[in-house]
Order: C-alpha cells, then sequence, then structure tokens
C-alpha cells in the first residue's frame, strides 16, 4: 500500500551501519549465551529480537538462537508496495529455512 509519508529509518543505509554494531557489540555471542541460559532452564521460552533483523542477518540471528523476529524497516523500506513487502518477507523465510538449528 501506498502511504502519504516517506519511510524514515532510511535502510539502505543503516543496514551496513546495523550490521557493523552488530558484530562490534558481539550481539551473536550474547543471543548464544541467552539460548544457552533459556535451554538449560527447562522452561519454553521464546527468544525474540526486536531491531536491526533484516534479510541480510535473520538466518544468521536464528543460527544464534533467537526464535522471534520483528523486522519492521525492513520490510517496509521504499518501494512501499506490496509486491515489495512480500518479496522481502520471502526473502526472510528463505534465509530462514537454510539457517541450522
Amino acid at each position: 500500500p501506498k502511504t502519504a509519508f516517506s519511510m524514515k529509518a532510511n535502510l539502505p543505509v543503516k543496514e551496513p551501519e546495523i550490521l557493523k554494531i552488530w558484530a562490534n557489540l558481539d550481539m551473536y555471542k550474547k543471543l548464544r549465551e541467552a539460548r544457552k541460559l533459556i535451554d538449560a532452564s527447562g522452561y519454553d521460552v521464546r527468544l525474540q529480537v526486536d531491531g536491526g533483523v533484516s534479510p541480510a542477518n535473520i538466518k544468521d540471528i536464528a543460527e544464534a538462537g533467537a526464535d522471534m523476529f520483528v523486522a519492521g524497516s525492513a520490510i517496509l523500506k521504499n518501494p512501499r508496495t506490496k509486491d515489495a513487502y512480500a518479496e522481502t518477507i520471502k526473502g526472510m523465510r528463505a534465509a530462514l529455512a537454510e539457517a541450522k538449528v
């Protein structure tokens, strides 16, 4: 759907920056550690990542232990069309299908 407002996240510029931040903060290691604690607890707990999730890193995030993903600006980037949204979601699903979890 078309909207009267533009995408403010500027994903094409910010995505490479986000990937660098994830690497610098060792977020994948932190996710693996959190998943290990969750699994050891014996409880059925979901591990969600909200922010910075994109087709470029969703596979790595899943392999690190997350099983829920919030990907707002990755999906709602320009062009803001139904087909573009569907294509992004399809790419994310394909990446998740390749994840070794």
